[in-house]
């Protein structure tokens, strides 16, 4: 139905003052039942296309929606990803340090062992030494 004539078809129903005038006017009903129903018939084909399109523009919207919870559900997942990324970095991390307090330690107690075997080494080659003088010495 165009507007045209669903504006004719309205101002037919103004016309009709009070339930009583339209009850008792038969030709003005029997008007207005016909004109509805020839507007109504000539807009039939205009009808289905605008019901074609309204199904169209639902299926539309329909699938709209299923592509952005398709999105919303791929931003959550990416979402989700990063925050177990960032704490796996940070997990990485902590284990970096400790790894890395752990090699200082270790270096630190080598060069203590170190500088133990050292100091043997020149006790032991000063004995050696003092012994050896004194034989000399002593002959």
């Amino acid at each position: 139905m165009n507007i045209e004539s669903f504006k004719n078809s309205i101002e037919m129903g103004k016309m009709i003052k009070t339930v009583e005038d339209y009850a008792n006017n038969n030709n003005l009903k029997s008007n207005f039942v016909l004109n509805f129903i020839e507007n109504f018939g000539n807009n039939n084909n205009n009808n289905n296309n605008i019901l074609h399109n309204f199904k169209k523009l639902v299926k539309d919207v329909r699938n709209d929606e299923k592509i952005l919870i398709d999105y919303n559900n791929q931003i959550d997942r990416q979402i989700t990803r990063n925050k177990d990324l960032i704490d796996l970095n940070e997990s990485n991390n902590k284990i970096l340090i400790t790894r890395n307090r752990m090699q200082t330690i270790s270096e630190n107690k080598n060069i203590y062992k170190q500088k133990l075997i050292y100091g043997y080494i020149s006790v032991n080659l000063s004995i050696i030494l003092t012994i050896l003088l004194t034989y000399y010495l002593m002959k």
